[in-house]
């Protein structure tokens, strides 16, 4: 489950709090000129988001302020953004995070279920009205969970002079008068009866959570098994072995080692891209889905393979770096590669 943080924004380190942010890997694609003035083009995703930007990886040298568009392949939808902050490349091989800010901040992520400040706008016309009673403005008690507006009393001045003095109503036989409470008193109230509100209101809402949550954890349950199914059937049956040709084909990009695309849960690979996410994209053209695809690399020379790629970065998977954690998946990789690759 991803858990929104309301830390620095992640269009910097050191930027100032503007909408929670998210911690999650949302494949995009990001296009512009680098920093020696040459267009570029880029599939990779996103680490940290929120509304006005995200955390990105890019293999390419930007520069600051450099303007960058934005594309949400699932979703289809683009958007203009600049270079805010710059990371720290380790090598010139290596990929290096940045931050980019959109130019007008909306949800182009696709967040079903968005925190409340990425909603947060001017308030309605009518709120600002501002209201003109008889009886002069109301006294405003302020607490942490509520405003409860008081009607001040007034009274129209008596003119100069002497006055008779007040008459009182008498009461009906039987029945005393009563004193009116105090305006701090009903203030107070007013307050607890809000409170209790507000409480109904929170519980309501963390038993749909716990509700949807639990609902997502059977479907991810079922997804397992009928995945192990499949490939189990699937290895059973037997995979074809790919040619030298096709071996060396593969290898003109990385002459050194291969970059694969692994769908676990259909049995099949995409090697032979610049980088992973090229072959990534080919296996969810062909109709994988995203949770299913994971990166590695084969080398030929110690018939090997390695589990590090960008594309495995992925916290809502649970996986938060590079490198394939879970044994499972890896050990699921490689008894989809080594029937394929071993030996040509």
């Amino acid at each position: 489950m991803t858990v929104p943080s309301k830390l620095h924004s992640p269009e910097g380190p050191g930027a100032g709090r503007r909408s929670t942010r998210i911690s999650i890997a949302i494949p995009i694609t990001i296009s512009g000129k680098d920093a020696n003035g040459r267009p570029f083009k880029e599939n990779t995703r996103t680490i940290i988001l929120n509304k006005h930007g995200a955390k990105i990886v890019t293999v390419h040298q930007l520069a600051l302020g450099a303007e960058v568009l934005l594309e949400n392949r699932a979703l289809g939808r683009t958007a203009k953004t600049t270079v805010a902050w710059l990371g720290d490349r380790p090598t010139a091989r290596e990929p290096a995070e940045l931050g980019i800010q959109l130019v007008e901040a909306e949800n182009i992520w696709g967040i079903e279920l968005p925190p409340d400040d990425w909603q947060e706008g001017p308030p309605p016309k009518e709120a600002r009205k501002e209201a003109s009673p008889a009886t002069g403005p109301p006294a405003t008690v302020t607490s942490a969970t509520a405003h409860v507006a008081v009607p001040a009393m007034s009274a129209t001045a008596a003119p100069p002079g002497p006055h008779p003095p007040a008459l009182s109503p008498a009461p009906s036989p039987g029945v005393p008068i009563a004193s009116q409470p105090p305006s701090d008193a009903l203030a107070q109230e007013t307050f607890k009866r809000l409170t209790s509100q507000s409480d109904q209101l929170l519980a309501g809402h963390l038993r749909k959570l716990e509700a949807t949550l639990t609902r997502q954890a059977q479907q991810a349950s079922a997804q397992a098994q009928a995945t192990l199914q499949e490939a189990s059937s699937r290895y059973e049956k037997g995979l074809e072995k790919v040619t030298k040709q096709q071996l060396d084909e593969m290898s003109q990009a990385l002459r050194d080692y291969v970059k694969l695309a692994v769908d676990i849960r259909r049995g099949v690979v995409a090697g032979g891209g610049a980088l992973h996410a090229d072959c990534e994209t080919i296996l969810l053209k062909d109709g994988s889905q995203q949770e299913d695809v994971w990166g590695a690399d084969w080398v030929p020379t110690d018939q090997k393979v390695t589990f590090e790629a960008l594309i495995n970065i992925r916290p809502r998977q649970n996986n938060r770096s590079m490198e394939i954690q879970d044994p499972a998946i890896r050990r699921r990789i490689e008894e989809i590669v080594r029937p394929l690759l071993e030996g040509v």
